[in-house]
């Protein structure tokens, strides 16, 4: 297992039908075919491999959906903090 990603796909794997998102009733072959899709779309869109992309979101589902999906694709996520305030 290289990383985070891998490790969601091996859990997809081994365990798709069990419930990874309570609240959203998502099971873990779901949020791993989000992220594919998502990973997908970012490529799409020009993202390539070693490309940074940054992610501002609250942490939530679909936040480890983004990072699940930027790692998936070989980017390189650049967490940013949500109660970041502007310079004066």
């Amino acid at each position: 297992m290289e990383n985070l990603y891998d490790f969601l796909l091996k859990q997809a794997q081994t365990y798709p039908k069990h419930i990874l998102f309570l609240k959203e009733n998502q099971t873990y072959s779901q949020v791993c075919q989000l992220a594919i899709r998502r990973a997908a779309f970012l490529q799409q869109s020009g993202y390539k491999k070693g490309d940074v992309i940054a992610l501002l979101c609250q942490n939530s589902p679909e936040w480890f959906i983004s990072y699940m999906a930027i790692t998936a694709m070989g980017g390189l996520a650049l967490l940013l903090d949500t109660n970041l305030t502007e310079p004066l």
